[in-house]
């Protein structure tokens, strides 16, 4: 010990020296370390934002590959002669619905867009074959090849022709990759508006404006039950003051008489109604 400080004493410049410089090095080390560690940091970040677009881009691709036509479809599109074109309208002219109007089927030019208990998918498809057919007097029965992106399925369109000219007939499609595989889903003209009936003043005024309130349920019912043509008001209301909502029902019809059981072909439809008099929105359901 004696000698390490008569060391020190002899060379206490020396020491100095070294011991400045350990401290320099000792700082330079931290101040290297805080950067390798912000660059990391900053590299990590940038690494998770990364994968997070990549994640979002994949989540998109995946969509767009869901409802995007394929090339074969495409090139089946763009071949189309005027009786497939005519086919198409046909089934664009109404909406198809099944099982009381839980399950609809709506078709637009390459595409058609299923309901199946209030939720809704769309279906890229073409039209890659299609055999015509009658039975000499009022049936007309034909069968159609559909090229979907999960493959190829074969429906039936029915049409019983009526008597009288200026109506367009009893009309029913199947098809195997609809929801109900087998079952014959029933064409209607969806009316444009649907008429309400029935509410007092009071009740107006809880479901917001009158107008914006026919314009959703006509679109609703134009999906779900698209023979209806009036709702009656059940004369019932809930109110939760606290979340701002409004709960009711209604009783649709299918002709001004209150006839109901044409909409569904059994049960009368009773839906019910929440309106958000926050939002200003209205959800139906069954």
């Amino acid at each position: 010990m004696k000698d390490w400080k008569g060391f020190l004493k002899k060379h206490r410049k020396a020491a100095l020296l070294i011991l400045f410089a350990l401290i320099v090095f000792a700082g330079f080390s931290v101040t290297s370390a805080l950067h390798v560690a912000e660059r990391r940091a900053a590299q990590q970040s940038q690494t998770a934002a990364d994968a997070g677009s990549d994640s979002g881009q994949a989540a998109d691709g995946s969509d767009a590959e869901e409802t995007s036509l394929t090339d074969s479809q495409k090139k089946l599109i763009e071949s189309y002669d005027s009786k497939t074109r005519k086919l198409i309208e046909t089934l664009r002219a109404g909406v198809w619905s099944a099982s009381d109007g839980k399950y609809t089927v709506r078709f637009y030019d390459d595409h058609y867009v299923e309901t199946a208990n209030g939720e809704e998918t769309s279906h890229p498809f073409a039209i890659s074959a299609c055999e015509y057919g009658n039975n000499g007097s009022d049936t007309e029965v034909d069968t159609i090849a559909f090229e979907t992106n999960a493959g190829t399925y074969i429906a039936t369109y029915t049409l019983v022709k009526s008597a009288d000219s200026e109506s367009a007939g009893q009309a029913s499609l199947s098809c195997s990759a609809f929801a109900l595989s087998g079952t014959a889903y029933q064409r209607s003209d969806a009316t444009e508006k649907i008429a309400v009936e029935g509410l007092d003043g009071e009740a107006e005024s809880l479901l917001g404006d009158k107008d914006a309130f026919t314009d959703a349920l006509s679109r609703w019912c134009s999906a779900h039950y698209p023979a209806a043509v009036k709702a009656t008001w059940n004369k019932n209301v809930t109110i939760d003051y606290e979340k701002g909502l409004v709960v009711t029902a209604f009783t649709l019809s299918s002709d001004d008489s209150g006839s109901s059981a044409s909409v569904t072909g059994s049960a009368t439809p009773v839906i019910s109604v929440t309106y958000d008099r926050n939002a200003g929105t209205y959800e139906f359901s069954v």
